[in-house]
């Protein structure tokens, strides 16, 4: 599942972000920063319900302690002292469950200014144990619709030329390289491939292009677009 990433979402992100990127991950303060901007769009992918059962197991089992407290108490003060200990024990694991939109297994960013032609797809990443099942994709085509939705018309990246999965994705969805950077990437020494997409002769050819993404709850922010002396654009980590 597709959905608007909060701040909430910041440390499921970075520890994706940090498996993903182990010499140039962004730090939590950058990140943070990029999810409360309005000049961009962050998405994440969920995997609903993960760990709903054990929660479930622990409700049920938290509901059965009261329960049985409850029949062999001696009193009815000691039965009320107890079925209260009981119920807030239940009441906290149902608020656990209930603040959990369960796991997420991606993220990817997209720097569009409203109005402004061009825009930036800023990172995609997989946890690992997600990659090649098609997530990657669906993930990069929320961002291109959620950037056609601000008004842009083309869409650019940057990917590591060591990179050649992310690259043929991108190649696919109609991204053509339009130059290289030597050496953009660091510590690694790697060159970055600059693309470009017409948005839209992507959309008039995408069958359709999906909805944006339903806008989350942010706290306003008046910051200005970032300038990063961090790698940007196209990090897509894995396969389709």
């Amino acid at each position: 599942m597709i959905r608007a990433a909060t701040a909430a979402d910041l440390d499921a992100i970075m520890l994706i972000e940090r498996r993903s990127f182990p010499t140039d991950a962004w730090s939590a303060e950058l990140m943070a920063a990029e999810l409360s901007s309005p000049h961009g769009r962050y998405l994440v992918d969920v995997e609903p319900g993960a760990g709903s059962a054990a929660r479930g197991a622990e409700s049920d089992a938290a509901r059965g302690a009261e329960s049985d407290a409850a029949r062999g108490a001696e009193g009815d003060a000691e039965r009320g002292a107890e079925s209260d200990v009981a119920r807030g024990a239940e009441s906290d694991v149902a608020q656990g469950t209930e603040s959990d939109g369960g796991l997420v297994v991606g993220y990817g960013g997209v720097r569009a200014l409203r109005g402004s032609a061009d825009s930036d797809i800023q990172t995609i990443a997989l946890d690992a144990d997600h990659r090649g099942s098609g997530r990657g994709r669906t993930l990069l085509r929320a961002l291109l619709a959620e950037a056609e939705d601000r008004g842009a018309t083309s869409v650019f990246l940057e990917v590591r030329a060591d990179n050649p999965v992310a690259q043929r994705l991108y190649l696919s969805e109609g991204f053509a390289e339009i130059g290289r950077r030597a050496g953009y990437y660091q510590p690694d020494d790697v060159d970055a491939v600059i693309m470009r997409l017409d948005l839209r002769a992507w959309a008039a050819g995408s069958a359709p292009a999906p909805a944006p993404v339903p806008a989350a709850v942010e706290t306003p922010a008046s910051d200005a677009p970032k300038t990063r002396t961090h790698p940007e654009n196209g990090n897509l980590k894995g396969s389709e």
